[in-house]
């Protein structure tokens, strides 16, 4: 039988170590992370659905753009090392690019009844993920504060490519907030360019996923989808574009086309032009742009899409194998 100063100890240890203990490690508890991922399409597809993005009134470059979001590692993510679990950085990507997701491709994960600006409006569609890959370069200290940044980083017929970094918190800060136009920063200013290597210093880890469009069995070309829910600017050539072209200059403009992703435009004389990436403001990004940044995209994305070739080898190139464990440590 236990005395009253035990029963007073392990009541205080009941009513106030263990729910503090929970409410701690609360982003670690069972069924948080559903919470996490509801709450973000909630909020992108429901609660601010007229908050969309397009190139009309947010420019081309919106496409580019990084959401934020800003989040701790508490001790059920940390690792016997001391730090933040190495697997814990794709839950918290998932949570973070459904933000993306939700801000960029609502129109199609969950559309309306409006017309589509391309002849056959899209269905609704769903995305799929291909594969994620996550490079880490410091550590993260428990209960340490950071941000997640991701944004598009490229996309070819099938795959659009995802680009996240895990920051220190604060360390970058955006001139503005192109669907929060009323957000400021933190420090309360405007956000001022720093150098890469003060960047570089900042970065925790960096990630990059791959994901499809699917409109049930059938794959929709990154591409189409953008075109369709307003989120690239004109083709040179198209009839708009030759228009006012025609219009400003008295003249017509000299046609491009795509070749494996990058924009090459022609002279008359047919001699080829590599694109620049110095022609167009950063504010004005015109289809030359943001197929020039998307290249540059690329390049990086390429290499992440050649990890496919690992399918084919052989799982078993020996004779034996070392051994067969059981996974949870049971024998």
């Amino acid at each position: 039988m236990w005395n009253l100063s035990e029963l007073g100890f392990w009541a205080w240890f009941w009513l106030v170590v263990i729910p503090l203990f929970l409410l701690v490690n609360v982003k670690g508890l069972l069924g948080v992370y559903h919470i996490r991922i509801f709450h973000a399409l909630f909020n992108h597809l429901i609660f601010n659905r007229s908050r969309r993005v397009n190139v009309a009134r947010h420019g081309a470059d919106a496409l580019f753009q990084p959401i934020v979001t800003t989040s701790r590692s508490p001790l059920l993510e940390c690792d016997f090392n001391g730090h933040k679990s190495n697997s814990t950085f794709y839950s918290d990507l998932d949570a973070n690019r459904m933000h993306l997701f939700g801000a960029l491709f609502k129109d199609v994960l969950s559309p309306e009844k409006r017309q589509a600006t391309s002849s056959e409006p899209l269905a609704k569609l769903r995305l799929a993920l291909g594969g994620v890959s996550c490079t880490f370069k410091r550590e993260i200290k428990p209960y340490e504060k950071y941000q997640i940044w991701s944004r598009v980083l490229s996309w070819d017929e099938k795959w659009v490519y995802i680009v996240s970094y895990f920051v220190r918190n604060g360390a970058v800060l955006p001139q503005g907030y192109t669907l929060q136009p009323s957000r400021i920063n933190s420090a309360g200013k405007r956000g001022k360019n720093r150098s890469s290597d003060d960047v570089g210093k900042a970065i925790f880890a960096s990630a990059i996923s791959k994901y499809v469009f699917k409109q049930g069995r059938r794959t929709i070309p990154p591409e189409q989808v953008f075109e369709s829910i307003n989120l690239l600017p004109q083709q040179p050539g198209s009839a708009h574009e030759a228009s006012t072209a025609t219009a400003s200059n008295g003249q017509s403009t000299t046609p491009s086309r795509v070749i494996n992703g990058g924009t090459v435009r022609h002279e008359g004389n047919g001699s080829q032009i590599k694109p620049s990436s110095t022609l167009v403001d950063e504010c004005q990004w015109d289809w030359k742009r943001v197929q020039e940044e998307k290249q540059r995209g690329f390049g990086i994305a390429s290499h992440f899409a050649s990890l496919d070739e690992l399918h084919v080898l052989p799982i078993l190139p020996t004779a034996n194998a070392l051994g067969n464990f059981d996974g949870v440590g049971f024998y």
